[in-house]
């Protein structure tokens, strides 16, 4: 599986967006990411399975998550 991460701004959107997804059964864990995955910032985010992303990026827009994106990590 290949991890795909969802960059957020605060734990609060984080939280909010992985029970969102585990809502419409994606499995989804919040993780702090560091500064190389948030592009030069501290921010937290989701870790899911890329094979997810469209899906999720779906799920995220209709629940009005704002600000997030995706990060490509490692198998």
């Amino acid at each position: 599986m290949k991890k795909c991460y969802v960059s957020m701004s605060t734990m609060t959107l984080a939280q909010k967006a992985r029970n969102i997804l585990a809502l419409n059964k994606i499995k989804a864990n919040v993780v702090k990411l560091t500064v190389d995955q948030s592009y030069g910032g501290c921010s937290w985010g989701v870790e899911t399975d890329c094979d997810d992303q469209e899906k999720i990026r779906r799920i995220l827009d209709i629940s009005d998550i704002p600000g997030y994106r995706f990060i490509r990590g490692k198998e």
